[in-house]
């Protein structure tokens, strides 16, 4: 991301729209296609689902154009597969899903809407829209999605009669020597705390521990770190026998240092 200073859109909304002029304090930028609302989800009666190892999610109408490699996308309003995917590869007519996402298969004829929800986000289901698929229990904790979260549901932990119980998930794939942030909200629920840690092990601290979190609504924690490994755990928490925690909206980007300034313009440098 770039840090403009103050900005302001030139219309009245919180997202792009078609040709959105954002101007700062320097001047301003046109964002265009494909980073504009007509190209972040799609709604079509032709899109079908099929179950073929890799499974694909198939548009006839060729809508999938604007969507990349990597995308996380959210389906709604299908018979079966409403939830969030992790997209391998992505062409006009198909996406197809990373091996470890399962759809049912299901023919078109419904209008079936896909959002680009993240692009880039190397979490998977972070926003615990429909289900906990791509997390899992660790030491004897019980996992939930419901509502209440920052953005419709958010992932419930519970502890079984121990305290620090937590669920997580391992991501693979960073590159060493990379930068990436991390971005949970957290709310303390019946527990009278909770814990979110990110590391290269499972429950690990390596880059990060924020323990005896005490929010009483949904906060964002964010943490940017210089990669050790080619995986990250992210560990979410609670710290009371059987009672609960809750987070939401989770995610990992990696970071590019990019040109700034208006005289010199080098890499940022990035101290972590």
């Amino acid at each position: 991301y770039i840090v403009l200073g103050a900005c302001g859109f030139d219309t009245d909304t919180t997202r792009f729209a078609d040709n959105e002029v954002l101007s700062y304090d320097g001047g301003s930028i046109k964002v265009n296609y494909p980073n504009t609302i007509a190209n972040l989800s799609v709604s079509a009666a032709t899109i079908a689902f099929n179950n073929a190892d890799p499974d694909t999610i198939t548009d006839t109408g060729s809508g999938f154009g604007s969507f990349d490699d990597g995308d996380i996308v959210e389906v709604y309003g299908s018979k079966y597969n409403d939830g969030i995917y992790w997209v391998a590869t992505a062409a006009a007519g198909t996406l197809t899903l990373h091996a470890n996402e399962s759809l049912i298969a299901e023919t078109l004829g419904n209008t079936i809407t896909i959002v680009r929800r993240g692009i880039g986000d190397l979490v998977r289901n972070g926003g615990f829209v429909a289900n906990t698929n791509g997390w899992t229990a660790g030491a004897g904790a019980t996992l939930a999605s419901i509502a209440g979260g920052q953005v419709g549901n958010c992932l419930r932990v519970t502890c079984d009669g121990t305290p620090n119980r937590y669920g997580y998930q391992n991501i693979t794939g960073l590159t060493i020597g990379k930068i990436y942030t991390v971005h949970v909200y957290f709310e303390k629920g019946t527990a009278t705390a909770g814990y979110i840690k990110i590391g290269t092990t499972e429950d690990g601290a390596e880059y990060k521990s924020w323990t005896g979190l005490t929010d009483a609504g949904m906060e964002p924690y964010t943490h940017t770190f210089k990669a050790i490994a080619t995986n990250v755990y992210i560990t979410l928490g609670s710290e009371e026998a059987n009672l609960n925690a809750l987070f939401d909206e989770a995610s990992l980007y990696e970071i590019t240092p990019c040109c700034t300034g208006v005289n010199t313009v080098a890499l940022d440098g990035w101290l972590i």
